[in-house]
């Protein structure tokens, strides 16, 4: 397994663990109130367990198992895929503390531009890669 999917896959069970926390004190809060403040975590859960667990996982998978060139870097330009690895933490991140701050909304539209930024880095890596099947 290459080390950049293993980072994103790494990168995705930590976000998963932070979401899943965060969504078990949310339930709880449901069933037994004790902060009513917690509900404004509720868009960080959502951010982190869609963009950064979701999102990142598809994307380490993806970059380990789509096809793979057989002659040269068999992963093609590898800094696209790192490029949107750091984009792509970045921009969840900042995200999620935003939405959980309640202020300056302009940087929660930062933050989502680093996402969408890292998802073309990541698009611009694996075209190259697939590849239609021969035909005849």
């Amino acid at each position: 397994m290459p080390r950049l999917s293993k980072l994103l896959i790494r990168a995705a069970l930590i976000h998963m663990g932070i979401g899943f926390f965060i969504g078990s004190l949310l339930l709880w809060n449901k069933g037994l109130p004790f902060a009513p403040a917690i509900w404004r975590l509720r868009a960080s859960h959502i951010e982190l367990l869609i963009f950064g667990w979701t999102i990142q996982f598809v994307m380490g998978v993806s970059f380990w198992v789509i096809p793979r060139f057989s002659t040269g870097n068999r992963y093609g330009k590898e800094v696209f895929g790192w490029i949107s690895f750091v984009l792509l933490n970045m921009g969840v991140v900042t995200t999620a503390i935003v939405l959980w701050w309640g202020k300056a909304p302009v940087l929660a539209f930062g933050g989502r531009f680093l996402v969408f930024c890292a998802v073309l880095a990541y698009v611009r890596l694996m075209w190259s890669r697939v590849k239609p099947f021969a035909i005849g």
